[in-house]
């Protein structure tokens, strides 16, 4: 079933490698994407802060979005940036990939390090985008983390990937 372009939801009949058998067992499909860890030419790390209805909550968290049909990653991870932030960098690295919820979701997400980001616009988010761009120092961003400000998963996991070559 396919709510939409970007949710598909599958029922799958799975046999279990302890041979039990369930007929109905959910799986999401929320699509592939990237996440980009902005760091700027003066080294203060980038975040968005927006209203995610899942959540109901504002989140904070680093740029991010599926990839658009043909598109590669890094591609995605680049046009995010510029998107969500009003940045721009031609360094930027691969770091890795990440799934939430593997027992339910099958959409991976790349991780992305986008070094000496300069601001180049305002953000352009679509309609489901109204974003507030942070720009915070190592210890914010730390303490930030720690202190139950940014609880998005997808932008913890990235920047532990990140902060080795930060």
């Amino acid at each position: 079933m396919s709510l939409n372009e970007y949710l598909k939801i599958y029922k799958h009949r799975v046999q279990l490698p302890n041979g039990k058998v369930i007929d109905d067992y959910g799986v999401v499909d929320l699509g592939a994407g990237a996440v980009v860890v902005p760091i700027t030419d003066e080294g203060k790390i980038i975040l968005v802060r927006q209203y995610r209805h899942g959540s109901g909550e504002v989140i904070t968290g680093f740029p991010a979005g599926r990839y658009d049909e043909g598109e590669l990653p890094e591609t995605t991870a680049v046009r995010e940036l510029k998107e969500e932030t009003g940045y721009e960098t031609k360094n930027i690295k691969y770091l890795g990939r990440l799934i939430s919820n593997p027992g339910k979701n099958k959409g991976w997400v790349k991780v992305y390090l986008a070094k000496d980001c300069i601001k180049k616009g305002e953000p352009k988010g679509d309609v489901t985008e109204e974003m507030e761009v942070l720009a915070v120092d190592w210890d914010k961003m730390e303490k930030l983390i720690l202190e139950g400000e940014i609880v998005e998963a997808q932008t913890i996991a990235a920047w532990m990937l990140a902060r080795k070559f930060v």
